[in-house]
Order: structure tokens, then C-alpha cells, then sequence
């Protein structure tokens, strides 16, 4: 399995867990956005999702998407988060962004 395809699964992963908590997920397959994953709970927020798998807690997973991520201003009620994944780990690393 490559790591595009090791990614990839994590993004699904995180939609069933959002899916599982009453979000209702899109995907931007491919990596064509600032975000993998958005999610949006009817009457509450939305909830954009950069994921990223890495081998190695602690690697340095940043990348140019990830800074862009970051500078970018939502609209009101809207949260930002990096949901990193860490081979042989099975909860991720939550990082909210202001």
C-alpha cells in the first residue's frame, strides 16, 4: 500500500468518525483543496479537516497545503484542524487551529 493510499483510508476513517458523531462529510479527493475533509452539523458548524499520516510521531508533516491551511480565514462558526495519524497508532493527534 502506497501512502497516497495509506492517507487516503485515513481520510474515510475520519469521515465514519464524523458521520458517527451527526456531521454530514464531503471529501476533496485527490488533495485539490486546502482540506481533506469538511463536515458540517445541521444548525451548528462546519468543520474542515487537513489529514495527514505520517510514520514517525513527531515527523515534521507540514508541507506547503498545511501553511495555506493555516493562513486561511473562514467565515464565522467554521473550525479548522489537522488530524494527524501516526503508523501503529490508532487514535490520532487532534490540533485545532485559531
Amino acid at each position: 500500500m502506497t501512502q497516497y493510499h495509506r492517507g487516503r483510508a485515513k481520510e474515510w476513517d475520519v469521515r465514519a468518525i464524523l458521520e458517527g458523531w451527526g456531521y454530514r462529510t464531503t471529501r476533496t479527493a485527490g488533495s485539490k483543496g486546502l482540506w481533506d475533509v469538511h463536515g458540517i452539523k445541521e444548525g451548528k458548524h462546519h468543520l474542515l479537516i487537513q489529514v495527514k499520516y505520517t510514520k514517525k510521531r513527531g515527523k515534521n508533516w507540514r508541507d506547503a497545503n498545511c501553511i495555506l491551511f493555516e493562513e486561511f480565514k473562514p467565515p464565522p462558526a467554521t473550525y479548522k484542524e489537522f488530524w494527524i495519524y501516526t503508523f501503529g497508532i490508532a487514535e490520532p493527534e487532534v490540533i485545532s487551529i485559531a
